[in-house]
């Protein structure tokens, strides 16, 4: 049975935010940092109680991104950016991510963020991962994400226009016109020190 669903950013931070952390006890709630520095809005409202359910705390934060911004951080949420990200930013999320963080990031189609102008596949090369130009646009086509590490059951999600994900482990599916499962719009790494990339290729699966 295929569950319909557009919360693949939920299923996704419970898994980068709680999963794959150490075994040792926690003293206090993993923290998401919510970047609002590169054209994002600000978080959608039932996202607190998401965090709540996840034992998570928000942060966020309008400042670039440095190290001391990501000080204490379990996860950097990158929501739809639209504006650049500077070398030094780069650098400061590489380092986060390589020494055990998660990064969750989520771009639109072209239309509303721009791949070169954001650059942000300078954020997941360095892990193998890229997100590519547009796909062939399919109006309302949906998508598919299927059971494993990130949902535990095939979930129908909604797609209509967006990108492709290359490299990491594929795990959700933009849907063909006849209605198959065809290039990979969502997809994960794991990484050494207990860091994890989930990058998705389109808006509507970060609706919560």
């Amino acid at each position: 049975m295929i569950r319909m669903t557009s919360r693949l950013a939920t299923t996704s931070l419970c898994v980068i935010g709680v999963a794959v952390l150490p075994a040792q006890a926690q003293t206090s709630a993993p923290v998401v940092v919510f970047d609002q520095a590169h054209g994002q809005l600000p978080p959608p409202p039932q996202m607190a109680d998401v965090a709540r359910k996840l034992g998570l705390a928000i942060r966020t934060s309008a400042e670039p991104i440095t190290t001391p911004t990501l000080a204490g951080a379990r996860i950097l949420y990158l929501r739809a950016p639209s504006k650049e990200f500077t070398a030094s930013e780069v650098e400061a999320i590489v380092s986060f991510v390589k020494g055990g963080g998660a990064l969750l990031l989520v771009l639109d189609e072209e239309r509303r963020q721009s791949l070169a102008k954001t650059g942000v596949n300078n954020l997941i090369s360095p892990f193998g991962m890229a997100l590519t130009p547009d796909t062939d646009y399919l109006h309302n086509n949906g998508a598919v994400a299927k059971a494993g590490e990130i949902n535990k059951a095939d979930r129908a999600v909604p797609f209509s226009g967006g990108r492709a994900v290359e490299g990491g482990t594929p795990f959700a599916f933009q849907l063909d016109k006849d209605g198959n499962p065809a290039q990979p719009f969502g997809a994960y790494a794991r990484l050494e020190k207990g860091g994890r990339i989930v990058v998705l290729g389109e808006g509507m699966a970060s609706l919560f």
